[in-house]
Order: structure tokens, then sequence, then C-alpha cells
């Protein structure tokens, strides 16, 4: 069963976050209040997947954990009981035939883009269409640092096929 270090919940208290450096992997963890428990996120160099963790305020107990890339779920996230086993799991990748992965490969071979980069204003979120029932992957790329026009790109979830790229003016 895994427990948040006693020492790391004691900095948080007295810091609404507190951030510390494991080698080059940077962790930071949120300050609880009355409906929210200790959040740790680990984000690792040179990627833009964080792995997530929900640590019970009280018995520094981890509840659940998973990954997200920039702040999308990917994997599987896994919810703990009291006994520190596996009560049940979210696998947010079923509906996905074509991976975050793939995604990320599908851009750089195709379009020369890397959204594994640190982006600033990168937005990836995904979906089941409405109309066509297919899962497709919404990718927002800024194109001016003052982000008034996005590159919004989408991605066929099922084939890996690009079936939009263009610049737009960013919604306000």
């Amino acid at each position: 069963m895994k427990i948040l270090n006693k020492e790391v919940a004691n900095h948080v208290v007295s810091n609404k976050t507190y951030k510390y450096f494991e080698v080059d992997t940077l962790i930071t963890i949120n300050k609880p209040n009355k409906r929210v428990n200790y959040i740790q996120t680990v984000i690792y160099p040179n990627t833009n997947f964080r792995d997530i963790a929900i640590y019970d305020k009280e018995s520094l107990k981890l509840k659940s954990e998973g990954q997200t890339f920039i702040n999308m779920p990917v994997g599987i996230y896994n919810i703990y009981g009291e006994d520190g086993k596996i009560v049940s799991t979210i696998n947010y990748d079923e509906k996905y035939p074509i991976s975050i992965e793939n995604v990320i490969q599908i851009l750089k071979n195709e379009l020369k883009i890397d959204i594994n980069e640190n982006v600033e204003g990168l937005n990836i979120s995904r979906e089941i269409s409405n109309v066509e029932q297919i899962p497709i992957y919404d990718i927002y790329i800024p194109q001016e640092k003052t982000e008034i026009k996005v590159r919004h790109i989408k991605v066929d979830g099922s084939s890996g096929k690009i079936t939009m790229d263009q610049i737009e003016v960013a919604q306000q």
C-alpha cells in the first residue's frame, strides 16, 4: 500500500503547493482542502506525459492513480480501497484504437510537429464524434504568442488519418 511521505505532507500544509525534484523529475503536491485530497503530479523532462496520484488527506493512503497527456487522461486509472488493493479501473484508451503515442508519431511523420515537446498553450482532447460515431483527437496549437490564431488538427482515433489541419481564429 502506497502512502504519501509524512514529511512531504507537512511541507504541503505550510504551502499551497509543494514542489521538489527527484533527479530531473519535478513533483508537485497540492494542499488539500475540505473537499480535495492531496494531489501529486509527477512531471518528467522532455515529455507531456504526467503521472497523477491522489492521496487521502487524513490517512495519506493512495486513493487513485493514473496518467495524463497534458491534461487528457490516458491509459489505465486505478482506484484503491482502504486496504490498498485495486477496487476498480478505468481504461481511458479502450475506445481509441489509435493511442496518444500513435498520434504523436503520426503528427511527427506527416506534419513535422512534435506535440510531446513543451508547447505553451497546446491543448488536446478526444471524444467520440456525435455524427460519425468515431473516436477523434482534437489538437489546438497556438500560432502566435497572443493565441489569436491556432492550428486545429483532428486525427481519426480509429484509422490514424488526419481529417483536418487548418488555422483558425481562437474563440475568446
